[in-house]
């Protein structure tokens, strides 16, 4: 098994979801064997988000090198899930082609800024994953 690092797309047993099922999550950052991962979501629920929260949800589209969408999508910044490294090698032990691919540097980097900006975001989760630089 390939070594498991921020970026990768992951298929993981969504319990968290209104309808747990398994869903497609980017794994944003990690820290002491955890992850903070975002949801990858077909649809944006507009009816269910104010403006501030439909602007944390970013649009991906399909193209050849995001193999891991089936269509263009929607990365879920807002409310971002913390998964333990064990949750994550075990869906890949499971079936391998839970890894689902790689985002790019620049593609991560904005998913992060937007995580790290979520009004949402805990901010005991935010010191975990996103500590300020010290001076």
């Amino acid at each position: 098994m390939s070594a498991i690092s921020t970026g990768d797309v992951i298929s993981l047993w969504a319990h968290q979801s209104r309808l747990p099922k398994y869903k497609r999550v980017i794994l944003v950052a990690e820290k002491d064997g955890k992850f903070l991962a975002v949801f990858i979501n077909s649809n944006l629920n507009v009816e269910a988000l104010t403006p501030e929260l439909q602007d944390l949800h970013l649009k991906f589209k399909k193209t050849k090198d995001r193999k891991f969408l089936e269509h263009d999508s929607y990365i879920d910044c807002n409310e971002p899930y913390v998964y333990d490294i064990s949750e994550i090698r075990d869906s890949i032990k499971e079936n391998i082609e839970n890894l689902m691919g790689h985002c790019t540097a620049d593609e991560l980097e904005a998913i992060r800024d937007t995580v790290k900006n979520s009004p949402t975001l805990p901010a005991i989760i935010k010191r975990q994953f996103f500590p300020r630089p010290r001076k």
